[in-house]
């Protein structure tokens, strides 16, 4: 396995475990606010987005739009809405946005996320 391969792999575990975190996170924090299980759902999505990607996978482009653009919105709303700390949410906001672009880029690729 090359140093490339290794640096992926160790990618996809760290993004994994994050998305993976977060979804656990979001399950056994039921009595959070609205907007903190919200965050933890969209940076869920993230995380176990950015693993599939890191494991050379790609989505269908109309379903990872859909997903990622959803939570981006989701990201707007909880953004505008937010007293204090809002800044937490328009910067996922950006991740997401940085998500539906890869998925597009990666579904016009020759080969997928390999040829990147």
């Amino acid at each position: 396995m090359g140093g490339a391969q290794v640096i992926a792999w160790l990618l996809v575990l760290l993004c994994g475990g994050a998305g993976a975190y977060c979804a656990v996170r979001l399950c056994v924090r039921r009595a959070a606010p609205p907007a903190h299980r919200a965050a933890d759902a969209t940076e869920a999505v993230m995380g176990l987005g950015m693993a599939v990607m890191a494991a050379g996978l790609t989505t269908p482009t109309g379903v990872g739009v859909a997903v990622y653009g959803s939570a981006a919105l989701a990201s707007l709303v909880l953004g505008a809405l937010a007293t204090g700390d809002g800044a937490h949410h328009l910067h996922h906001l950006v991740g997401h946005g940085a998500m539906v672009y890869m998925t597009v880029v990666t579904a016009a690729a020759p080969h997928g996320m390999a040829a990147m």
